[in-house]
């Protein structure tokens, strides 16, 4: 992106090398290269002439909220370049889509480096996120520097860190303050753009492979524990159904009416333990409410990356932290897995 003619709306000439990579990224900046291209490729971010990207250059306001604007495909090219004063175009725009509030225009500075807590406003507001910003400005953010950043900022980085948009640095430092650079608006650009083109689904997980690095959801609207498992029959003490999973075995009471032909099965059960322990000694009571058979119609798999930023009980985990019967959310982009977040129950 550039800013250096009036109509940097429009992409300005750029000789890229043959490649398709800007003269000057080099190993230093291979954190942000395929972040950089991409974002390039798709017209969010523009380059400088002779080949130059500029990686290292702090981002304007202006151009932070240009390329957030881009970024969603809420541009207009042709009106931005018929407009004689074409920074009204972008700032009235910004203020239509929520990017920027109205009572922001008077102290906003559009030549001014973008502080990272001001780029955090305009993604979490570009994707409709507002609302839960706001449920977190209480927040205890774990980095060194929390009370850096301004009060009114927190539920937003909150919610980009939540996200996986943007990280800290070394030393567990945010450094709300500190100007984003053309490198890093890139990688945040990237980020969002996967998350405006993502699906998202809440439900249970019903199945974790972790040699293929997949996990199985049902969807489910309410947030619950599940129960996952394969039916089984038991004579110990009369006869009884069971259901054995990675825990152990559940001795099922209540509605059990025709839960006995999916002997072998792999069910989802929804329902509560029960007090005591069982007279059948083979493990808890487990009440039942609900009950679904698991099938490949029934159930959405995902594939998980190296990408894939999950979050499990407030903490960041890994694939191997994923436990059948946890209610979580999952933000994909076809079937592989973006985000992977615990809901409490």
């Amino acid at each position: 992106f550039s800013c250096v003619v009036r109509n940097f709306s429009a992409a300005p000439a750029i000789e890229a090398r043959k490649n398709g990579v800007f003269r000057d990224l080099g190993k230093e900046w291979e954190w942000a290269r395929s972040s950089i291209e991409r974002m390039y490729e798709k017209g969010v971010l523009k380059g400088y002439p002779g080949g130059w990207f500029k990686p290292g250059k702090p981002v304007t306001g202006l151009e932070a909220v240009i390329m957030t604007l881009r970024a969603m495909g809420w541009e207009d090219e042709n009106m931005a370049d018929s407009k004689l004063f074409w920074k009204d175009y972008y700032l009235d725009l910004a203020v239509e889509k929520g990017i920027l509030k109205p009572e922001e225009l008077n102290g906003f500075n559009p030549n001014q480096p973008a502080k990272r807590c001001e780029i955090a406003k305009y993604i979490v507001r570009a994707l409709g996120l507002e609302e839960e910003a706001k449920k977190h400005m209480d927040e205890k953010l774990a980095f060194k520097d929390a009370r850096a950043i301004p009060e009114d900022a927190v539920g937003y980085v909150y919610v980009m860190v939540d996200l996986g948009l943007m990280k800290g640095y070394p030393g567990g430092v945010f450094q709300p303050n500190k100007p984003a650079s053309r490198a890093e608006m890139a990688v945040i650009l990237s980020g969002l753009d996967r998350q405006k083109a993502a699906d998202t689904a809440k439900g249970i997980i019903v199945g974790v492979d972790r040699e293929r690095k997949t996990v199985s959801l049902f969807p489910f609207d309410e947030a619950k524990t599940g129960y996952v498992g394969v039916l089984k029959e038991s004579d110990i003490e009369g006869r009884h159904l069971e259901l054995e999973t990675g825990d152990g075995r559940f001795v099922l009471v209540g509605e059990l009416e025709s839960l006995e032909d999916y002997l072998g099965e792999k069910i989802l059960i929804l329902g509560e333990l029960k007090e005591g322990v069982s007279i059948f000694m083979r493990g808890p009571l487990l009440e039942v409410d609900r009950w679904v058979v698991l099938t490949d119609r029934n159930t959405l798999t995902f594939e998980i990356t190296g990408e894939t930023y999950i979050k499990m009980e407030g903490e960041r985990a890994e694939l191997s932290d994923l436990k059948e019967g946890s209610y979580v959310e999952v933000v994909s982009r076809g079937d592989k897995a973006l985000v992977i977040k615990g809901i409490k129950q």
